[in-house]
């Protein structure tokens, strides 16, 4: 049956008798119209159902036989094939170029595969779980895309694929692994995954693209290759994730969110644009750099990390969390906290020449902190910018200390400059700043030791307090 576009007719029904489809079913060249056929319809073999660019056929009656149904795709055929029956057709449902748009597992009958091609689109509007197979073909823009306030669980395993391209999570609902995936086609999620029990991302190879998309990993351990972000705000929680490389290539406002705990020996992180928040408890142990392709790049790291951080030009790294060795180049900002907080380093931080240190002050009591351990040094040779721009406590008094630098065996000042702003929020004058070993304090006006040689009096108060 082929049904030709007529302009003044938007949509047409058909209903009737049930039928032996002996044939295809298809629109014409041209057509946009919507064909809704409830007829009951029988099928020796399997047929196929063309549909045109903005075009859609519904088919509403149940569809039985042992043959399958293929949606044709291609150039000017990709569009919208419905299927509302309770179908128990046995062959498998084909779906090309378009969209195959189903709100039950019976909508695509009873056999046991469903064979996604290269820009189909499997599109669900309601809750259902389907223990199919699908099987990805050689191509690309492979999508499942489940509807808002819907979930679609998939018992059966995604297989085929391949490696140079990516199918795609999309849709505002929840699409749920449950199978043991083993196909080799990266992963683009721009919508919500949920992994449970034995489902797996893919064959523990493929890439994760996150583009303004969740994955719930459902308290599993999985293994991908590289994890990545390529746009929008995106998160990655609850589970373990082995990876061979993290990367984060976001627009500026661009954030990823990583909850899991991140593992892999080698593994490295790469912070381009945007800002990658890190929560979990991470032992991978590649490097990781934080640098700018443009635009400003941040690494945030509230949980922790083993792995040594480079921050270059335009690179900024913030969070309440523990770290390695840090090297703050030229261009660079570190500032620690999440305005404020204490950002603890496990070995040496090095503030080379041409850095920022932002170190924001609340109150007497709630200040940014860099926290070391006894056995290592901080070396402050950049700006250190101390900021009272959020003080809230009140004016200031004699005798307050701000610990701002604590439990290091060693701070070196040699070449260090520090700048204060918004001293008044605390009724403040500069004159009133004492250097001390760990930071300052405030002293009755006029200061006894005032703040042009600060450099030069915190390397003589720590070399004296090391002395003893």
């Amino acid at each position: 049956m082929t049904f030709a576009s007529n302009a003044a007719q938007s949509s047409f029904v058909i209903n009737g008798n049930a039928i032996t489809l002996t044939g295809n079913i298809a629109q014409s060249v041209g057509a946009t119209n919507n064909l809704i056929i409830n007829l009951p319809m029988t099928m020796a073999a399997t047929r196929s159902v063309t549909t045109r660019k903005g075009g859609s056929i519904t088919l509403g009656g149940k569809i039985s036989g042992a043959g399958g149904l293929t949606k044709v795709g291609g150039a000017g055929t990709d569009g919208t094939l419905i299927l509302t029956g309770a179908n128990d057709f046995t062959g498998d449902m084909t779906m090309g170029a378009g969209i195959l748009q189903v709100s039950s597992d019976a909508n695509m009958g009873a056999g046991a595969n469903i064979n996604q091609a290269q820009n189909g689109m499997l599109k669900t509007t309601a809750s259902f779980a389907t223990s199919k197979t699908i099987t990805l073909a050689t191509g690309i823009n492979q999508d499942i895309a489940a509807d808002a306030g819907t979930t679609l669980t998939l018992n059966g395993k995604i297989t085929g694929g391949i490696s140079t391209a990516a199918m795609r999570i999309n849709g505002a609902g929840t699409v749920v692994y449950a199978a043991a995936n083993d196909h080799v086609a990266g992963t683009t999620v721009a919508g919500n995954l949920k992994l449970t029990g034995a489902g797996t991302i893919n064959n523990g190879s493929g890439n994760v693209a996150m583009n303004s998309g969740k994955i719930d990993l459902g308290g599993t351990a999985q293994t991908i290759g590289r994890l990545g972000a390529v746009g929008g705000d995106s998160f990655v929680s609850n589970g373990n994730l082995t990876v061979t490389a993290i990367s984060n290539n976001c627009f500026a406002a661009g954030v990823l969110t990583v909850e899991a705990n991140l593992h892999g020996t080698g593994a490295t992180l790469n912070q381009y644009q945007g800002t990658t928040i890190l929560n979990g408890i991470n032992d991978f142990t590649g490097a990781s750099v934080v640098s700018s392709t443009g635009t400003l790049s941040k690494l945030v790291v509230n949980g922790s990390t083993l792995s040594d951080i480079t921050v270059g030009s335009r690179g900024t790294l913030g969070g309440t969390g523990t770290v390695q060795a840090v090297t703050m180049q030229a261009g660079s900002t570190l500032a620690a906290g999440n305005s404020p907080g204490t950002l603890t380093f496990t070995a040496n931080a090095t503030l080379e020449a041409g850095s920022t240190n932002i170190m924001e002050i609340y109150s007497a009591s709630l200040y940014d902190v860099l926290n070391g351990s006894t056995s290592n040094t901080l070396a402050l040779a950049g700006v250190n910018q101390i900021d009272f721009t959020g003080w809230t406590g009140g004016a200031a008094t004699n005798g307050t200390t701000f610990n701002l630098f604590q439990n290091w065996d060693s701070i070196n000042t040699n070449g260090a400059t520090f700048t204060f702003l918004n001293l008044a929020n605390a009724g403040l004058t500069q004159d009133q700043l004492q250097a001390t070993g760990t930071g300052f304090t405030v002293i009755p006006e006029p200061a006894t030791i005032g703040m042009l040689g600060l450099g030069a009096l915190m390397t003589f108060m720590l070399r004296r307090m090391r002395t003893y």
